[in-house]
């Protein structure tokens, strides 16, 4: 009789440790399953998966190892204290795995290097990126991969710059004309009847509409929908033009050119840094 419900024990301990398994895998799947694309879990560079995964086996491999453990041992024979810290140890791997899932698939932090968003952002300010299901509009804050965009040097540091959605698809854009008295031309952006930026030169009109993508040798092409003469474009989809707040130093699709859906990572959705100005960013441009 003894046996058998030490049998029955061992059975309903393996069947708990499969489903611990099985249920942390399936999480990490559902989470992998509902990021847009892999290369938005939390801005890892390709370089990083294998490592990432590495660490999920690892994670899961604990969840079997605890749970086991935590089956076995008779609760009523073991000491209080060191039950206590077993638990406590099941505890704080059971938050480990949801805040793994969170910050993977869901928000990450990021640090804002520069002053392209002064006065809405400065260097140095802690904020919360949110790229879960995340559908980019118009006006948002948002982080961009500029990786596949023109002027992007592999040397530099900064792979990833944040901007505003000035413009998203379907917005229509004009561009108008003025002509100073010496015979020079600038050009002024309205978007939706709306000015977004004044005295653009026409290297900054044609980038802010060329899209850039790479052709089957990996080289940069780009192709422009703007054309000299016509006062009107209207966005085509899954196309942004961004831009930095602080318009005088921002390096954005004036120069980068337009970008597509896929390289926006995720939304600045809070600041976390510094505590005086915690919240939701809100905008307030550089004179």
């Amino acid at each position: 009789m003894k046996e058998e419900l030490d049998k029955n024990l061992r059975t309903k301990m393996i069947l708990r440790c499969l489903i611990s398994v099985g249920i942390s895998f399936v999480f990490f799947l559902v989470g992998a399953f509902l990021s847009n694309t892999v290369t938005k879990f939390a801005f890892i560079r390709p370089d990083f998966y294998s490592l990432f995964t590495l660490i999920g086996i690892i994670v899961i491999l604990l969840i079997a190892l605890v749970t086991f453990i935590y089956d076995y041992i008779d609760k009523k024979k073991m000491n209080k204290h060191l039950f206590d810290v077993i638990d406590m140890l099941r505890f704080i791997y059971q938050s480990l795995v949801v805040l793994m899932f969170f910050f993977l698939f869901i928000c990450t932090s990021a640090s804002v290097n520069g002053s392209s968003m002064e006065n809405t952002l400065h260097t140095k300010d802690q904020v919360l990126i949110w790229h879960l299901g995340y559908e980019p509009k118009r006006n948002d804050i948002v982080v961009i991969d500029v990786r596949n965009h023109n002027n992007y040097i592999n040397d530099l540091k900064d792979k990833f710059y944040i901007k505003r959605i000035v413009a998203a698809p379907n917005d229509i854009c004009k561009i108008e004309i003025k002509t100073s008295d010496s015979g020079s031309s600038s050009y002024n952006l309205l978007v939706n009847n709306e000015l977004v930026e004044e005295n653009l030169n026409i290297f900054q009109i044609k980038s802010m509409f060329t899209s850039y993508s790479r052709d089957k040798d990996g080289n940069l092409v780009g192709f422009c929908y703007y054309e000299e003469g016509i006062e009107e474009v209207i966005i085509p989809s899954d196309l942004y033009i961004c831009m930095g707040d602080n318009r005088a130093v921002s390096k954005d699709s004036r120069i980068i050119g337009m970008i597509h859906k896929d390289d926006i990572m995720g939304k600045c959705i809070f600041r976390l840094f510094p505590l005086n100005k915690i919240g939701v960013p809100k905008q307030n441009n550089a004179s």
